[in-house]
């Protein structure tokens, strides 16, 4: 049986749901958060909000990703933010 823990924005603006088992390995959340991860660029910035909220701090997320593997996937969320926030910096200057 799956969980449902988040749900993300396709490419196609179409509502993906992200199913991991109720009993899965902190190897197996993490490459689910990678998958995911690579449509970070394709969301609004309220969507990956919503994305990391319902991912890190929901009920539901506490209850079945282990602790180290939230503050993991926050700390890759943020090295993608201040990535992007530079190549915007990066652009404006031009």
């Amino acid at each position: 049986m799956c969980d449902v823990i988040s749900i993300v924005k396709t490419p196609t603006q179409e509502f993906e749901y992200v199913q991991v088992g109720a009993n899965a390995s902190s190897k197996k959340w993490m490459q689910q958060y990678r998958q995911c991860a690579s449509y970070f660029n394709k969301l609004a910035k309220d969507d990956l909000l919503r994305f990391l909220n319902d991912t890190c701090f929901s009920s539901d997320a506490v209850k079945r990703v282990p602790a180290g593997t939230r503050n993991l996937m926050l700390m890759q969320a943020v090295d993608y933010c201040q990535q992007e926030q530079e190549n915007d910096y990066k652009f404006s200057k031009k």
